[in-house]
């Protein structure tokens, strides 16, 4: 596997200084970059010799996916996609994580499986973009603090199937996976669909991991390995004091290679 932080740009060096082999931005924050500003992350990215082929933070704040209009919802959504997959390619990225657990907040009212048809269709939209400029996307599953929608691998699964595109997977969450009470099992039978993966401690404050914590990630990662995961994972816990954070972690994470 390869290991990366979700970072943003004051502390890229310091990840590649520490030996992660890639960084993890904020794919709303690119969308919204002027040329200005890519034309200076990019310069700094190729400085430092580092890899961001992963973005998370998909849709920017205050956009809602269950809204009343949903032809306007869906035709916003893929002129947003479209700009932003162009502008992550620029820096590498090949898959996007889905999470915005606010703007997948369902409405009180809404029918559950008109909820599942509408997020899958605008799945389908992300796909169809992505695959332009060869970027997946990674729906997560998130706690049920974060979001009323699509907590488990299992349910992320089933949005998966109703998609039914190549370019659309999940994010395997250590913490929203711990969080959700999920089987262990659950990763080999959704295997298919994993196209990312996301560490913090399984614990309830999901800071990041330290050598403390080593043998509760451990039966992760070996679950990941026995399925033949060896793409990327991220580090993305509840940061305090981040050098501190990412180099401990770090002691952690190289066992994930």
């Amino acid at each position: 596997m390869k290991i990366g932080v979700c970072a943003p740009p004051q502390y890229w060096a310091a990840a590649k200084e520490l030996g992660y082999d890639h960084v993890e931005w904020n794919f709303s924050v690119i969308a919204s970059y002027t040329e200005e500003q890519m034309t200076e992350y990019l310069a700094q990215k190729d400085a430092l010799g580092l890899d961001i082929p992963c973005c998370n933070g998909f849709f920017p704040g205050g956009f809602v996916m269950f809204g009343e209009n949903r032809e306007e919802i869906e035709a916003w959504a893929r002129n947003y996609a479209r700009a932003g997959f162009a502008r992550a390619a620029k820096f590498g990225a090949n898959v996007a994580v889905m999470g915005s657990g606010y703007a997948r907040n369902v409405p009180e009212g809404m029918d559950a499986a008109e909820a599942k048809e509408r997020f899958a269709a605008l799945m389908r939209i992300l796909g169809e973009e992505g695959e332009k400029y060869g970027v997946r996307v990674a729906i997560e599953p998130l706690q049920k603090k974060e979001t009323n929608f699509l907590h488990t691998l299992e349910e992320g699964a089933q949005i998966c199937a109703m998609v039914n595109h190549p370019n659309v997977g999940l994010t395997l969450d250590i913490f929203h996976f711990w969080a959700g009470g999920e089987p262990l099992e659950n990763i080999a039978k959704y295997k298919q669909y994993v196209f990312h993966a996301h560490l913090a401690r399984p614990a309830a404050d999901r800071k990041a991991p330290t050598e403390a914590d080593a043998d509760m990630c451990f039966v992760y990662r070996d679950a990941m390995r026995a399925i033949g995961y060896d793409d990327k994972i991220s580090l993305e816990p509840v940061y305090g004091d981040f050098i501190a954070d990412i180099t401990g972690a770090y002691e952690v994470m190289k066992h994930f290679r």
